[in-house]
């Protein structure tokens, strides 16, 4: 039997700002609207998403049970939103952020900006293994 877990994505704007535009307090930047509203709608989504529900087992095209099986306890949830490029050389802002999304359990934030480099990472990673297996004819994994 094989066994998954659900996965929330909400997607906002790059453009969506993550702090507010005027200090709380000397040094202190606070999340802007748009990012804590969107904490709690993935929030408020996931909690509905798995409320009632424990498992669904999947079905073929024909209405017989694949083995799969998904979970809906506590799914993983991201919020992709904005783009650190607003924090450049601004130590306050950069440090009242990453405190703000490093305290949150759930969803985990991650803007556009990290979210590119992770997918070139990805990308240059597997062509590094496609090339290395070429040479050995393994499979990378």
């Amino acid at each position: 039997m094989i066994r998954l877990q659900y996965v929330l994505v909400e997607i906002k704007r790059p453009d969506t700002p993550l702090l507010r535009n005027a200090e709380y307090r000397p040094g202190v930047w606070t999340a802007s609207r748009e990012l804590s509203d969107a904490v709690s709608q993935v929030q408020k989504t996931a909690f509905e998403f798995t409320n009632g529900r424990l498992r669904d087992d999947s079905k073929d095209a024909h209405g017989a049970y694949t083995g799969i099986v998904t979970f809906s306890i506590e799914p993983r949830t991201y919020l992709v939103v904005g783009n650190q490029a607003e924090l450049v050389d601004q130590p306050d802002k950069i440090t009242c952020f990453e405190l703000f999304r490093k305290n949150i359990r759930s969803p985990e934030i991650i803007t556009y900006d990290e979210l590119f480099e992770r997918a070139q990472c990805i990308v240059k990673l597997l062509d590094t293994q496609t090339s290395s297996s070429k040479d050995t004819d393994e499979i990378p994994f």
